[in-house]
């Protein structure tokens, strides 16, 4: 499938064009500096920034599926101001996808979006989201809010903790989050979990938390 990533040059974002050309997808890396991508086969780079419609909808042309890995960097500014970047960026690549009728979605957030708050460990639920975060997530709680009202084909993917470990078939996948508590995930098994949705409605219109 033709498939276009958005934050591709991003720490997930790479490790997700690498599993996208491996599982044999033409992909389309966006990024502000695509250059930083290594030439491959079957990839084509554009140059463009997700809060430029124009950008997006070039990048748009010729594609059967999206998948988002972009967001608000942790510095000063996010933690004391609301960021925009994954809301007006999801709501131009909505917009785009409408326009050359592209149906599916594959939208990646964090363990603390939506329901799945109070479900990570203690010190990510007690302080780092509060203290640090809240604001990131308040983008990312808009950001979903757009995806589930686009009428798309869509899955929100949230991780929990990110860590560099090597991949590992050993995680859960959960939908139901009664009682369930988060750990870490490897970014490698997020760029795999994210690439097998694109050929799969297993999780259509769900928000799948995937941790150890």
């Amino acid at each position: 499938m033709r498939v276009l990533i958005c934050g591709a040059t991003g720490n997930i974002g790479r490790l997700t064009v690498n599993q996208a050309l491996s599982a044999g997808h033409e992909v389309t890396a966006l990024a502000r500096s695509p250059q930083k991508l290594d030439n491959q086969s079957n990839l084509n780079k554009a140059q463009g920034d997700v809060r430029d419609a124009a950008s997006i909808e070039a990048a748009m042309v010729g594609q059967e599926a999206v998948i988002t890995v972009f967001g608000a960097p942790l510095n000063w500014s996010t933690v004391t101001s609301v960021p925009d970047l994954c809301t007006t960026g999801t709501r131009n690549i909505i917009s785009a996808m409408k326009q050359q009728e592209v149906k599916r979605l594959i939208c990646m957030t964090g363990i603390g979006a939506g329901d799945s708050r109070e479900h990570g460990r203690f010190v990510f639920d007690n302080l780092i989201l509060p203290l640090l975060l809240g604001r990131i997530y308040a983008d990312k709680n808009r950001q979903e809010r757009e995806v589930m009202q686009s009428n798309l084909d869509w899955t929100i993917v949230r991780p929990a903790e990110l860590t560099d470990e090597s991949e590992t078939d050993d995680y859960r996948v959960l939908t139901d989050l009664k009682g369930q508590k988060a750990k870490t995930i490897a970014r490698t098994n997020v760029a795999d979990f994210l690439v097998k949705q694109v050929k799969s409605d297993r999780f259509l219109h769900q928000t799948p938390l995937i941790t150890k």
